[in-house]
């Protein structure tokens, strides 16, 4: 029975004892920091959105709706620096690869790099994925080494140039 007091002791004090916590000034101003930066995301946003000019300078806009309106077969080889934007717009389309490149890991952006700059087992790892549809900037080497005979450019312009295999 002493075990059962000791223990309800024990908890008793524990119960008591103040847990440490940060000093009020800096809470306030942790605080005021949080409501801030939540203020500066919306507005921010609120921004981008009241300037559409601004992503289709960024953003191949124009090739995505292309995309909407003519849905070619995947699965798609993409531009590492349009995935975010392709997860985000087509999220119809799994891509290759985007911005988060640890989770891909080394082995997939060496194949990327191997595909983007079409060398021969590039152009091998095209098949190995079953790659329909190549979203990549115009000036990537890939688009100039694809055989004609099985690949054919169906969008592009200044941005992004899609290629689509051919049946």
């Amino acid at each position: 029975d002493w075990v059962n007091a000791a223990l309800l002791n024990f908890q008793k004090e524990k119960r008591l004892t103040p847990r440490p916590s940060l000093p009020r000034p800096l809470t306030a101003f942790l605080n005021t920091l949080l409501g801030f930066s939540l203020i500066a995301a919306a507005l921010g946003n609120a921004f981008l959105a009241s300037q559409p000019e601004k992503v289709d300078e960024n953003y191949p806009t124009a090739a995505i709706t292309w995309m909407k309106i003519n849905q070619p077969q995947g699965p798609i080889f993409n531009s590492y620096n349009f995935g975010g934007y392709l997860l985000w717009a087509l999220p119809e389309y799994p891509v290759f690869i985007d911005g988060r490149a640890d989770l891909y890991g080394n082995k997939i952006i060496q194949e990327w790099m191997n595909i983007t700059n079409g060398t021969p087992k590039g152009i091998e790892l095209l098949n190995t994925y079953g790659i329909n549809l190549i979203l990549l900037e115009p000036h990537q080497e890939l688009i100039y080494k694809l055989p004609p005979l099985e690949w054919k450019q169906v969008y592009g312009d200044d941005q992004i140039v899609i290629i689509q295999r051919t049946p």
